[in-house]
């Protein structure tokens, strides 16, 4: 095998990992992680095709969205006032517009995106 720094022809993607603190919205149920989910993807121009969803005993939770254009998942951390969310598409989308739609729905204290 050779090991390379650069692949041919390798598909677009963007992986973008977002770390929010101290959000005034945080999720607590299902039902507000899958309504929070699908605003992120209506905001972001994103095709939402499923939603998995796991709820963590004492707290937290786990929502996974599964995309035409690749998928997004949110991880919550209540008891430190921490969400994260991933996101992997293959569409093009600027670094400020995911910041800005993310902290327009979470409305957090600070946010973090690398890209």
């Amino acid at each position: 095998m050779q090991k390379t720094s650069s692949l041919p022809d390798k598909p677009f993607t963007q992986h973008f990992v977002i770390w929010v603190y101290k959000p005034k919205v945080m999720p607590k149920t299902e039902t507000e992680v899958v309504y929070l989910l699908s605003e992120l993807c209506r905001r972001l121009n994103l095709t939402l095709i499923s939603t998995v969803v796991n709820l963590f005993s004492p707290h937290g939770i786990t929502a996974a969205a599964i995309l035409s254009q690749s998928h997004l998942v949110i991880h919550t951390w209540p008891e430190r006032e921490y969400l994260r969310v991933d996101l992997v598409i293959c569409v093009k989308q600027e670094h400020d517009t995911v910041e800005r739609e993310l902290s327009i729905i979470f409305e957090p204290e600070m946010i973090m995106v690398t890209a």
